[in-house]
């Protein structure tokens, strides 16, 4: 099942209801958004290759040690400039790295990351979350099973990280899926 929204008594799946809605913005001259200048640059918050998995001990999404599911495999691997997720070896994962550069309170970060479809043998959820620091800066939840899809997400944050403080990102998936992690950057 696709995420929707009802927009003006119209169905619609969410990537066309914020389209409408940053159309509607713009023609506005929506003042909350400000135009990128053309010098502004897409800088990598973190690569590929810096990513290590964070124990179960320490993993800050871990709410109950015992109920967290354990894995049969690594969490993760790496696919050239990218992070392969394979739930069928570890559906729960959460991967940790100290941030390239620094993030201030309302930047424009961008993470791009997309799945093959996903399925369960019965109707579930997964659930992809991003910190900076203790900071909650980003989550997404979707019902399995779900097409495939990619999703470049493009979001304030709602906090401030110094460059080398921590960056985590966390999988939460029920069902045998693969998920890729492209990018996490902020526009400088």
């Amino acid at each position: 099942m696709r995420e929707q929204s009802v927009l003006l008594g119209v169905r619609t799946t969410w990537s066309e209801t914020l389209g409408l809605m940053s159309a509607c913005a713009w023609a506005a001259s929506c003042s909350a958004v400000p135009e990128r200048r053309s010098s502004d640059r897409l800088e990598l918050l973190v690569v590929a290759e810096g990513w290590v998995e964070v124990a179960r001990e320490d993993d800050p999404f871990i709410t109950d040690l015992d109920a967290a599911p354990s894995c049969i495999g690594p969490g993760f691997t790496l696919e050239g400039e990218w992070v392969e997720f394979d739930t069928g070896l570890c559906n729960w994962v959460t991967l940790e790295q100290a941030a390239l550069g620094s993030v201030a309170k309302d930047q424009e970060l961008v993470l791009s990351l997309g799945h093959y479809d996903l399925t369960s043998p019965k109707p579930a959820e997964a659930r992809v979350a991003l910190s900076l620091g203790s900071c909650s800066a980003w989550s997404k939840v979707l019902e399995i099973p779900q097409p495939a899809a990619v999703y470049d997400e493009t979001f304030r944050s709602p906090c401030s990280l110094s460059a080398g403080g921590a960056v985590r990102l966390h999988l939460h998936n029920h069902g045998q899926n693969n998920w890729q992690l492209q990018r996490i950057a902020a526009w400088r």
